[in-house]
């Protein structure tokens, strides 16, 4: 929807302030009403689009992991689909995600967590609380890395493969922490 481009223009060029509903219109070249008729403020538009990238994000993901049935393979898929998704729309993405700046989100359990959890219980044969805990920290891992990647420290190759070990050395550490108790 070209509303929806439109406001993801104006955030990554000025931040989440920058959208209210005349802007939009003005930079879409529409009326001052057409924005009003699909979305009552531009909070709800910020809500949209928050939904769309979201979407975006798990199809892009979801189909890495898709690629294949050995797990190893579907870790390597998804740090390298995700890293992707981050040089492309991270500075979007890193605006309507701040937890500092949000509003309305009323967002609920996160759902890369529960992915992830997910993967790790079916994969990876983890308890459900312990492939949640492995989920998040994995997640936290991943934005640090993102740092490292953004500042130019490391290469994107050698942040991939120092993350996707990482990862899959965790989940073998966990797994046989599991088979022990």
């Amino acid at each position: 929807m070209q509303l929806l481009d439109v406001a993801a223009e104006l955030v990554m060029e000025s931040g989440l302030g920058a959208v209210t509903m005349e802007g939009v219109a003005a930079r879409a070249h529409v009326s001052k009403a057409l924005p009003y008729a699909h979305f009552a403020n531009a909070e709800e538009l910020l809500v949209a689009l928050r939904a769309r990238e979201l979407a975006r994000f798990d199809v892009e993901i979801i189909d890495a992991v898709a690629s294949s049935a050995e797990f190893e393979v579907q870790i390597q898929a998804c740090v390298s689909a995700y890293f992707s998704i981050l040089a492309s729309r991270g500075r979007l993405l890193a605006a309507l995600l701040a937890p500092s700046t949000w509003v309305g989100s009323g967002a609920g359990p996160r759902r890369d967590i529960e992915f992830f959890a997910d993967l790790f219980t079916r994969q990876a044969s983890l308890p459900v609380p312990v492939a949640r805990t492995a989920a998040a920290v994995m997640l936290a891992g991943m934005h640090g890395a993102t740092e490292t990647l953004a500042q130019r420290r490391a290469s994107r190759v050698i942040v991939e493969r120092t993350v996707t070990t990482m990862i899959l050395g965790a989940i073998d550490g966990l797994r046989h922490r599991a088979d022990a108790e």
